[in-house]
């Protein structure tokens, strides 16, 4: 029968016990005189690694063991620190064949399967010494596009409230790692164009430039002798490891995210769009295969109104803007089953049916709609053209001319009929 030992380990300053099998035994003197590699992992967490480990052959002598990590190398550490417990075994020596790694940061435990310890000189494991940490569901994405002055900021005000869900609740909703890894990974596996980005012999650059790569080009395809080695790499290997690697980036933004907020049930991560980009929606759903998106449509002729009103810019560049918008919005309801179309004017007409609806699409609990209508009153006033929500929608029929009303009802027609909205005077109900 195994002797029985309780390991004192120090965390965070202080004494923790725990119990464990040292793995010997006092009968296997004969054994030990042979000499072996013996020890015992005691604990395995995300913030520390511990146990002991001795060569019984050269108990004076420190034994090495390695961490691995999903089976990459992670640290090499020395078992050389006192354990009482292994000196009053009486054949350990002075019992100095413990170690402890503290790891910073935390391993994060939704990126992490498996954890390893095994002796650096053998390879073989430590008793005890792999553990399958506990692994938290990946998040989705919920990726919402519109056109600029859609809604999207009340529409993320509505997300954030489920404790599904989570987003980065910086007024006005405006962190978009998706977009910005998406605008980096395009970058970073681009061709090289020494003219206009980075030139091979300016590497060192000025601190905010990187560029496309510089040896991308056909100056340096003599350093293979098979061409198609370069080119895969260039064309898919170098984009494949940088989408991975913007996925962890933005997956453990929003695990902090989630922590911080305390959403121990969430399961999606939201954030807008780059307005109507396609890259960015490209990006975001080579990243996250089951990518929910949200399409925000608004009656385009309220929308001209708040262009003109928040941009102060011309009606008519305005209406060359929201034609492009209206014709590319048409082409996701064609060709893009899976998108889920809201109407701006549902959302804040309707709020419960939209809820329900969005809940039902993101297959999550219902939002509790009417909470923070307060907090979403205070925020409408940040950067609204209107008195409130409500006389946001309809507005164009008294703030557009009648030539102006003219002029958009023929430019948009088929865009007015598809989402059900009035030729004349205000929409009031979903569609």
């Amino acid at each position: 029968m195994r002797n029985i030992c309780h390991i004192k380990l120090l965390v965070g300053g202080a004494r923790n016990n725990y119990t464990c099998r040292p793995g010997v035994q006092p009968g296997n003197a004969r054994r030990l005189r042979r000499g072996m590699l013996v020890g015992h992992v005691g604990r395995i967490t995300p913030e520390v690694i511990g146990g002991w480990a001795a060569d019984t052959k050269a108990l004076d002598a420190a034994v090495d063991v390695v961490i691995y990590v999903d089976g990459k190398r992670a640290a090499r550490v020395t078992c050389d620190r006192f354990r009482e417990d292994l000196r009053d075994l009486g054949i350990y020596g002075e019992g100095r064949h413990g170690f402890e790694h503290q790891i910073s940061p935390p391993l994060p435990l939704h990126l992490i399967d498996r954890v390893t310890v095994r002796f650096a000189d053998s390879g073989m494991i430590l008793p005890d010494g792999e553990r399958v940490m506990h692994r938290d569901a990946n998040l989705g994405a919920i990726l919402v596009t519109a056109p600029g002055r859609s809604g999207t900021t009340l529409l993320m005000s509505r997300l954030s409230r489920s404790p599904q869900i989570c987003v980065a609740e910086a007024y006005p909703f405006e962190v978009r790692l998706i977009s910005y890894w998406s605008t980096a990974v395009q970058v970073l596996s681009a061709g090289a164009d020494y003219e206009r980005s980075t030139h091979p012999d300016g590497l060192q650059g000025d601190g905010f430039k990187v560029g496309s790569n510089p040896f991308s080009h056909s100056d340096y395809t003599d350093a293979f002798r098979t061409r198609t080695l370069e080119s895969e790499y260039f064309s898919t290997y170098v984009p494949n490891q940088l989408l991975d690697v913007a996925r962890t980036a933005i997956t453990e933004y929003y695990q902090r995210i989630k922590d911080d907020r305390q959403k121990r049930c969430a399961r999606f991560l939201a954030e807008k769009n780059n307005n109507l980009d396609r890259s960015t929606r490209s990006f975001a759903k080579a990243m996250f295969p089951d990518l929910k998106e949200i399409v925000l449509v608004r009656d385009p002729r309220d929308l001209l109104c708040s262009h003109v009103s928040y941009f102060g810019r011309a009606a008519a560049e305005a209406i060359s803007q929201i034609t492009g918008a209206c014709a590319e919005l048409m082409r996701i309801r064609r060709e893009e089953p899976d998108v889920l179309f809201v109407k701006y004017e549902d959302i804040v007409l309707e709020p419960g049916w939209t809820d329900r609806k969005l809940a039902d699409y993101l297959g999550v609990e219902p939002f509790c709609s009417g909470e923070d209508d307060a907090r979403e009153a205070s925020e409408f006033k940040v950067h609204a053209t209107s008195a409130t929500p409500a006389a946001s929608i309809g507005r164009w029929a008294s703030q557009l001319s009648i030539m102006q009303q003219s002029q958009c009802g023929e430019s948009w027609s088929h865009f007015i009929a598809e989402f059900g909205y009035a030729r004349s005077g205000p929409q009031l109900n979903g569609g």
